[in-house]
């Protein structure tokens, strides 16, 4: 009876094991085929363009450089920030500076030069302002059906620290922009976002609106320093990870297969 017994386990052991050693050979062939397709496929970056003036100019060292981090082999980031340049501005050289990339995801970030006081070289009037954003959309969606938009409202201002850098300057004109004056501005973008369902990124609330504590943000009262554009980098992956996820890198396909993926296909 102990014989039978052991033969029994023994060749239930024998089972088990052949069909354990089966299923592990074969996951190792599927895992080895199924990373020869994915190193044999052809993946193209997307393509994220910032659009902007000074704001988006100088995030090349700040906030858009972590954005080109965050999406490392997931999609290419592409500044084409344009100091001092406003809406109207923006418009005019679009098909130079745009179109070349056809890009699958275009920031826009004007507002912060249109909302100078009248006089001011840069000035746009706030029904043009919304109507240049509202421009930029549609060329972008005519051209590209298929391309995301993400808006970014101007920034809040501190207006004691610009005038002082303005004056260093030498500008003529030293209170060229006030608080209330580029909250108008805010305003129209977000009714411009709201109207085509477009996320929005709140710059002016996010670092500190009319609150004093926003002089923490700038450099200049107008320029981010080191903690602004930490803050507005956390303010555009906030948005794109909760409002349109599908962009957020841990949701993207990689650029080509890991290492260790490599090392496998040999």
């Amino acid at each position: 009876m102990r014989r039978f017994y052991l033969s029994t386990v023994y060749q239930n052991y024998r089972i088990i094991t052949w069909f354990v050693t089966g299923l592990l050979c074969g996951l190792v062939v599927n895992y080895i085929f199924t990373y020869k397709k994915i190193i044999s496929q052809t993946f193209n970056r997307p393509v994220i363009i910032a659009f902007g003036d000074s704001l988006t100019q100088r995030g090349s060292s700040g906030w858009l450089g972590q954005l080109s981090n965050w999406y490392t082999r997931k999609a290419d980031i592409i500044n084409r920030g344009y100091s001092g340049y406003n809406s109207l501005w923006g418009i005019k050289i679009y098909d130079q500076v745009i179109t070349p990339f056809k890009p699958n995801f275009l920031i826009i970030f004007f507002g912060a030069n249109d909302a100078v006081i009248e006089g001011v070289p840069q000035y746009v009037p706030l029904l043009d302002y919304k109507l240049n954003l509202i421009h930029l959309i549609e060329k972008s969606k005519r051209l590209y059906p298929n391309i995301q938009i993400l808006l970014i409202t101007p920034p809040p201002i501190y207006e004691y620290d610009l005038q002082q850098a303005n004056k260093l300057k030498g500008k003529t004109i030293v209170n060229d922009r006030t608080n209330e004056r580029t909250l108008s501005y805010v305003s129209s973008c977000k009714e411009v976002g709201a109207k085509y369902s477009i996320p929005i990124v709140d710059a002016w609330n996010g670092l500190g609106g009319n609150h004093d504590s926003r002089a923490q943000y700038f450099e200049d009262g107008l320029h981010f320093n080191i903690k602004g554009n930490d803050k507005l980098f956390e303010l555009v992956t906030n948005v794109i990870s909760s409002e349109i996820p599908s962009w957020a890198p841990d949701n993207m396909p990689i650029d080509q297969a890991t290492w260790q993926q490599m090392s496998i296909s040999k």
